[in-house]
């Protein structure tokens, strides 16, 4: 782990998009952590410091929206982190309940990589 590098934290259950994201961003300049159970994610985000998490909405075996419980977490342990929800099942309700915990954006899966890129780094990234 570089000191330098800022540090995200990936969580999604699909293992093959987890493995794509993980690698671009990291090419991207980030120490990437990545996790495929919300219980997994939450216990990382309870032991170390994230400037970004990107969080799946759904995970699959559980109640549907485990990515608001994790990104509820992160806004805990860090208030001014980035926090992202990737879903293709948004609601109004999902997206009521994402603007009080203070998520910074929902993506819509899919999403090409350099817009993910663009949009973790705060439009700095170029494709």
């Amino acid at each position: 782990m570089s000191g330098s590098r800022p540090r995200i934290l990936i969580a999604d259950d699909e293992e093959a998009l987890l493995a794509v994201l993980g690698e671009y961003l990291g090419c991207c300049g980030y120490d990437v952590t990545m996790a495929s159970r919300p219980s997994e994610a939450r216990e990382l985000l309870t032991s170390n410091e994230y400037s970004v998490v990107i969080t799946d909405l759904r995970f699959w075996g559980a109640n549907g929206t485990q990515g608001l419980d994790i990104a509820r977490t992160a806004r805990e342990r860090m208030p001014s982190g980035r926090i992202f929800l990737l879903t293709a099942h948004s609601t109004p309700e999902v997206e009521r309940e994402a603007r009080e915990i203070g998520v910074d954006g929902l993506l819509e899966k899919p999403i090409p990589l350099w817009e993910l890129a663009q949009r973790v780094m705060g439009g700095t990234a170029v494709h």
